[in-house]
């Protein structure tokens, strides 16, 4: 489980952010500038790629719902557990964030914890599609990616967007987006 202050990156792109935080750090306490470092969980929202292998697992999930008829392939087993955050909420947070005084890297994301699987249910829901899961092998993942968001609620941040909305308004929107391309 993921603790506020402890990192493990678990690939490249991890190990890139956190060499960022600490320049940043580094250049505030060298020249005294303030900064303000957010850790960003899983955001989604409309507007987000969703196709060319650059999309996050919730639109990626969407735009295969969306495209198929019999089947909906989920990466990994299933049971991975993420934190998912609304765009709309996480630039709020991040607001709050530029506004406080707090000049430690910062968790922005939700702090309910779903399964892959939910996720994946949440879509077909909400699609009203009858699709079976089906789940291929993914390796370079960790069961457990939780946001710890209890230094942000401290500083009056609270999410307004709840995953079931969150979830139908971005399905929709890439819904919308693939029926215009194709």
């Amino acid at each position: 489980m993921y603790r506020e202050g402890c990192v493990d990156p678990i690939n490249t792109y991890g190990w890139e952010k956190l060499a960022a935080e600490q320049l940043y750090s580094a250049f505030a306490r060298q020249y005294g500038v303030e900064v303000r470092i957010g850790r960003l969980f899983n955001i989604y929202g409309s507007n987000q790629e969703f196709q060319g292998g650059r999309e996050r697992v919730l639109s990626a999930l969407c735009r295969k719902a969306i495209q198929s008829d019999s089947s909906l392939e989920v990466l990994g087993n299933g049971k991975q557990l993420r934190t998912f955050l609304h765009v709309v909420d996480c630039v709020r947070a991040i607001q709050v964030l530029m506004e406080s005084n707090v000049s430690t890297p910062i968790n922005i994301g939700s702090s309910r914890l779903v399964s892959i699987t939910e996720l994946a249910e949440l879509i077909l829901k909400h699609s009203n599609k009858n699709l079976t899961l089906v789940y291929s092998e993914m390796s370079n993942t960790q069961n457990v990616r939780a946001c710890d968001t209890q230094l942000l609620k401290q500083l009056g941040w609270n999410e307004t967007i709840t995953l079931e909305e969150g979830v139908a308004q971005t399905y929709d929107w890439i819904a919308k987006s693939c029926s215009t391309i194709s």
